[in-house]
């Protein structure tokens, strides 16, 4: 316990000193982390011995108001290369061919050409309707496709958009697959984190 505190907990103490709460949005295995229990002050857990510890699931629960936090222009995704070249595609199972756990197992996510097409016209929609309305910053459009629609460069465009159009797979595997090796708990993992089994498919998924 302690050696995990002293990677979450302590690189945080000075900049909450003082404070009587502290909100925490748990991202990937931090979520399965008992950070409560983790040993604090006097060797005592910090459920005991820190300032108050609140849990949320994600950052837009902690946002301005909608009026003060409205975010500007369009990020449209669409026609992403979910394999890295057109080979890796050969002989694959898809997730209709083998079920949801194929993806798991050398399944894959099926090419979805006409959402290039979609994602198109949606910029150009929304390009004509920010126009007209005189908006200024809001007519921006950025349109990402392809190889480029990596999570990396989403998450980065993404900010302070004020619409995301995501056209893509998405994924959300029953507790049946197999999330990691035999005897590492994946079942349990599954069970008591349904977001580690679900998600959406960007550029090099397939790998």
């Amino acid at each position: 316990g302690r050696a995990l505190a002293r990677l979450m907990w302590d690189p945080i103490t000075r900049s909450i000193e003082g404070a009587a709460r502290v909100v925490i949005v748990p991202d990937a295995v931090l979520r399965l982390a008992p950070l409560g229990a983790l040993p604090g002050a006097g060797g005592l857990p910090l459920v005991e011995s820190g300032p108050l510890l609140q849990v949320v699931a994600s950052e837009r629960d902690l946002v301005v108001p909608l009026e003060r936090s409205r975010g500007s222009g369009l990020l449209a995704i669409g026609d992403v290369r979910f394999d890295v070249s057109p080979a890796a595609a050969e002989g694959r199972a898809t997730r209709d061919s083998g079920g949801p756990c194929a993806l798991l197992h050398g399944g894959g996510f099926d090419p979805l050409p006409g959402t290039a097409a979609e994602v198109a016209a949606v910029g150009s929609s929304w390009s004509a309707r920010a126009g007209a309305a005189t908006r200024g910053p809001d007519d921006t459009v950025r349109v990402i496709t392809g190889a480029a629609a990596r999570e990396r460069t989403v998450r980065e465009e993404a900010h302070g958009r004020r619409a995301l159009h995501v056209a893509t797979h998405g994924f959300f595997l029953p507790p049946r697959c197999p999330l990691l090796r035999a005897g590492d708990g994946g079942a349990s993992l599954a069970g008591l984190q349904p977001l580690l089994r679900a998600g959406i498919a960007l550029a090099g998924a397939n790998q």
